[in-house]
């Protein structure tokens, strides 16, 4: 059987980017809700800043 690996990518936001994130937000969770039902996503997130504030996130 081949090796699995662990990996993370960090990729940082254009200026402005919140905005269309938190906008396509409900339609990324809807398409990935079968991905994770089947156990072929495991893990996913955002990269939270030292102090959130009004719930914002990085990443």
């Amino acid at each position: 059987m081949a090796t699995k690996y662990d990996w993370i990518v960090l990729i940082p936001d254009h200026k402005g980017a919140l905005a269309k994130r938190i906008a396509a937000r409900p339609d990324h969770l809807k398409g990935i809700a079968s991905r994770i039902e089947s156990g072929a996503w495991i893990m996913g997130g955002t990269k939270n800043s030292p102090k959130p504030e009004n719930n914002s996130f990085a990443g």
